[in-house]
C-alpha cells in the first residue's frame, strides 16, 4: 500500500518524511530583449541564474532607480516589461534577487540598453516659402529637426538629389546647402529629407517644407556683346 499525505509517505507501515531543499541564489545575469530600441518601443527585462530556489523576490533598476519589482513562483515569471518613453531611458539596467535562504539581495552586472529617438519635424530656414535672390549673391539654407538621434540629411532640388549635383556647397554634415554666386539655374524648389535608422529594416524619415527660390536682378554681364547690323558685327555695351 502506497499513500502520500502532504510531506510524508507511509509504505508498509513505515513513515518517510520529505523536505524540499532550498538553494541560495547564485549571481543573476540580466537579459534585455531587445537590447536596442527606439523611443516608443517596449523592452523585456528578465534574469538568468544557474542556481537558486523559487519563489524569488526580484527588482529591476535603471541606474539607481527602481523600474519594477515583484515575487515570482517560477523563474520564468521574474520579468518586467518597460515602455521606452524618452531618450533618457538609455543606459545601464540591473536586477536584484533574493529567496528564502539568501541573506541579502543578489545583484547582477549592469547591461546597457541603447535607445534612439526617431527624427521628427524637419524644417528649412530661412522660414519663408519663397525667396528671391539677386544674381551673383550668396545664400545658405539650413535644415534642422526638432529631435532625432544621429540624423542624416539629403537635399532635393527640383526633384533631383542636390548633394550630388555639383551646383551647391553641402556643409556641416549635410545640414547646410549653400549657393555661391547665384545663377539662373539655381532657381527652383528645395526641400530636405532627414532620416535615421535603428536597424537595416527600421528606418525613420521626415521631409521638410518646400522653399522656392527665384533669381532676380541684372541677367547680362558687363562684357562686350555684339550687334549684327546688315551683316556687320558692331561691339556695344549693354544698358
Amino acid at each position: 500500500m502506497h499513500v502520500v499525505l502532504n510531506n510524508f509517505c507511509q509504505i508498509y507501515g513505515h513513515l518517510f518524511f520529505f523536505s524540499s531543499v532550498k538553494v541560495k541564489l547564485g549571481k543573476p545575469e540580466l537579459k534585455l530583449s531587445p537590447g536596442k530600441v527606439a523611443v516608443g518601443d517596449s523592452v523585456d527585462l528578465f534574469y538568468e541564474s544557474k542556481s537558486g530556489s523559487v519563489p524569488v523576490d526580484y527588482e529591476f533598476y535603471h541606474r539607481n532607480d527602481s523600474v519594477g519589482k515583484g515575487k515570482a513562483e517560477k523563474k520564468e515569471d521574474a520579468k518586467y516589461q518597460v515602455t521606452v518613453t524618452s531618450i533618457t531611458m538609455t543606459g545601464p539596467y540591473s536586477c536584484a534577487l533574493q529567496n528564502e535562504v539568501s541573506s541579502k539581495m543578489q545583484l547582477s552586472e549592469g547591461v546597457v540598453l541603447s535607445v534612439m529617438e526617431p527624427v521628427a519635424d524637419a524644417r528649412i530656414t530661412p522660414g519663408e516659402d519663397e525667396l528671391s535672390v539677386k544674381m551673383e549673391n550668396n545664400l545658405c539654407l539650413t535644415c534642422s529637426v526638432e529631435k532625432g538621434t544621429s540624423p542624416s540629411f539629403l537635399w532635393i532640388y527640383n526633384e533631383t538629389i542636390a548633394n550630388k549635383s555639383g551646383l551647391f556647397q553641402i556643409q556641416e554634415s549635410g545640414k547646410l546647402l549653400c549657393i555661391e554666386s547665384a545663377q539662373l539655374h539655381h532657381a527652383g524648389t528645395y526641400r530636405c529629407q532627414v532620416s535615421n535608422q535603428l536597424s537595416s529594416n527600421r528606418i525613420f524619415s521626415v521631409t521638410s517644407n518646400n522653399v522656392t527660390i527665384s533669381i532676380s536682378g541684372e541677367f547680362c554681364s558687363w562684357q562686350l556683346s555684339t550687334l549684327s547690323l546688315y551683316g556687320t558685327s558692331i561691339p556695344v555695351m549693354p544698358y
